[in-house]
């Protein structure tokens, strides 16, 4: 009758947590997901729930289950990174799995449910080398622009195109930071553009 009546209070998660002793590394059967839906999960916003998530399916998939906090190693979050490595994800991605699962245990830590944080270190990620456009390209590019009907900003649009492309060939800025220049950015005098 009082448990019909009564809707708040701790899980039963929550209450399994409590009852076992920090020393022990967690019980044998509080995984890692219960763990996130009962402690981490409160308060954080839902694109960062499904990062988070998605690292967890990650490790689950690796152990084929949902494995308890006290399994949680260097072992078994290197096993999962390379495993998602071999599979044809980026060694970045790997890497983001490995800050989400090391987030979720600096938590269970800081709870004293693990003695330990698993300190594995992260993949080496190969640097980006920009591509530029070659000459060919940025011919078939002004030819295209020269073709753009209508005003934008009221300038003739193939006219506002065509100065785009060259800012951003004798420049090499990023389209983002292009679109972003002021008149104060440019210098008539020294023909030339200054970003701070």
């Amino acid at each position: 009758m009082f448990h019909q009546q009564c809707t708040e209070g701790p899980t039963e998660t929550e209450i399994h947590l409590r009852l076992y002793s920090p020393t022990t590394g967690g019980p044998p059967g509080v995984t890692l997901g219960q763990f996130f839906d009962a402690h981490f999960a409160r308060g954080r916003k839902q694109a960062s729930l499904r990062q988070y998530r998605t690292a967890i399916n990650h490790l689950t998939t690796h152990c084929g289950r949902d494995p308890a906090l006290s399994e949680i190693d260097n072992e078994s979050i290197a096993d999962c990174m390379r495993g998602q490595v071999d599979a044809g994800a980026s060694p970045a991605t790997a890497n983001k799995t490995l800050r989400h699962l090391r987030a979720i245990c600096h938590e269970a830590k800081r709870k004293k449910l693990i003695p330990e944080v698993p300190d594995q270190k992260p993949l080496r990620e190969p640097k980006r080398i920009p591509r530029g456009w070659k000459i060919d390209q940025l011919s078939r590019l002004i030819t295209s622009a020269k073709q753009v009907p209508g005003e934008i900003c009221g300038i003739t649009a193939w006219r506002w195109w065509f100065a785009l492309i060259l800012v951003l060939y004798d420049t090499g800025l990023r389209i983002s930071a292009a679109m972003h220049l002021e008149w104060q950015h440019l210098d008539e005098k020294e023909e030339a553009i200054f970003v701070s």
